[in-house]
């Protein structure tokens, strides 16, 4: 007998998944951008499944990827790229390195990134991200266009201080766009951090019984 006690780092495929996968891909194969019955059919069910992840992610959309890297490459470039003008993006030293690595492209965007410490417990110090985020806004400075903290860090556990962390965003800096690296934390921590003002959640379906290869990323209004 194997005991497997490795599920931070992927989980097995349960089988009703599997048996799901089986079905589509044996029966429901067909384009769901097509116009017969039975690609109609798939269709509906494609976007009964997406609004039931957005439902339980109290998402208004869900952007579904190959991965929680590339939900969060998506969460940090996407929006940087939308942004009218460059300003400071903050992330937590607690990133997995699909978050951190942005910092060379982020900046390649002309934006400013700084890492919000932690403390010895491996939370993110919430009143240096307080002090961050009073020390950059003003007529003179630049604003805060991003924000980026993982839920549950992949390295240690800790359950990052979000609720106080979105608090203080709306009124520090309420402009700035909130992201979540929730890979770890999805179905694992049971409030969506969509409920209380994050406005981008990543997600991925190895961490929680699901294929390799798919993820999300689910958005606020």
């Amino acid at each position: 007998m194997i005991a497997y006690l490795d599920n931070s780092a992927t989980t097995r495929t349960r089988d009703e998944v599997i048996g799901a996968m089986e079905l589509v891909i044996r029966e429901n194969y067909y384009n769901p951008s097509a116009l017969y019955h039975g690609a109609v059919a798939v269709e509906k069910r494609v976007a009964a499944y997406r609004a039931a992840l957005a439902s339980r992610l109290k998402a208004d959309r869900v952007i579904y990827t190959s991965g929680g890297t590339e939900a969060d490459n998506l969460a940090l470039l996407g929006a940087a790229k939308r942004q009218r003008r460059p300003g400071v993006i903050l992330i937590s030293a607690a990133e997995h390195s699909a978050v951190l690595k942005q910092s060379e492209p982020l900046t390649a965007l002309g934006y400013t990134v700084r890492i919000i410490p932690l403390t010895a417990e491996g939370i993110i110090d919430i009143n240096a991200f307080a002090e961050m985020l009073a020390a950059e806004q003003g007529p003179a400075l630049q604003d805060i266009s991003l924000i980026s903290a993982i839920e549950v860090s992949n390295e240690t556990g800790a359950i990052q201080p979000l609720r106080e962390m979105a608090a203080l965003r709306e009124q520090l800096a309420p402009g700035a766009l909130f992201h979540v690296d929730g890979v770890q934390g999805f179905l694992r921590v049971p409030v969506s951090p969509l409920s209380f003002g994050v406005d981008m959640y990543s997600i991925s379906a190895h961490k929680i019984h699901g294929p390799k290869g798919i993820g999300a990323l689910a958005l606020s209004k």
